[in-house]
């Protein structure tokens, strides 16, 4: 075996243990809360059996009950209610339940995004997550006419962060540059854009807008 595969063998095997024992102490937490439920043994009668009920926010499962057995005999239920992931809520019409098509966390119509496809707050962050925030006002600036030179005025950043900001849009292809060396957004530019504006707000930069 060459070295450079015993080392990658080595390294997944690491990450395997860390799963393991990542998931054993969440299994450990996990009876540590339910143990803390149960009343305290000794000079309680051994006939005392607990029968609880606990609610808790699931943004995973509709309505719905599951019961765990408590080390004394007795059992806690714990009822799920629907929570929106969205407008981080509880949902209490059903009928306003909606799914992300990417991860299937609950969302409700009011907190939709208004995507064909209904996609969660969270699952469009993660689509822009290499773009920063000076990249996102250069993006909408362009689309916009407001010149980089106002822009760079409003938002006041460091010339190198913002330098820093061009290059990325440029690896990205979200921008280019024509012979007069005029920044132009593109088609790919115009998603990102587009994605962006239904999670941030841009109306500060509204008034640098050409008149």
């Amino acid at each position: 075996m060459e070295d450079d595969d015993l080392e990658k063998l080595c390294d997944a095997i690491q990450k395997l243990n860390k799963r393991v024992s990542d998931l054993d102490q969440r299994n450990v937490d996990i009876e540590s809360l339910i143990a803390s439920l149960a009343p305290v043994q000794g000079k309680q009668n051994v006939d005392n059996i607990v029968d609880q009920e606990c609610t808790i926010a699931d943004p995973l499962n509709l309505n719905g009950y599951k019961s765990i057995s408590m080390p004394n005999g007795g059992v806690v239920k714990l009822k799920s209610k629907s929570f929106c992931i969205n407008g981080r809520h509880l949902v209490v019409n059903a009928d306003d339940i909606i799914f992300c098509s990417k991860c299937n966390t609950i969302m409700c119509k009011q907190h939709d995004h208004g995507l064909d496809e209904p996609v969660c707050t969270n699952c469009l962050k993660e689509e822009i997550k290499d773009f920063d925030d000076v990249s996102l006002y250069i993006l909408f600036s362009l689309r916009n006419g407001i010149s980089i030179r106002r822009l760079k005025a409003r938002i006041n950043v460091p010339q190198e962060k913002f330098k820093e900001a061009i290059e990325k849009l440029f690896s990205y292809s979200s921008i280019s540059q024509d012979i007069f060396l005029r920044y132009h957004i593109t088609i790919y530019g115009e998603q990102v854009l587009d994605t962006a504006a239904r999670l941030y707000d841009f109306s500060f930069l509204e008034p640098l807008k050409s008149k």
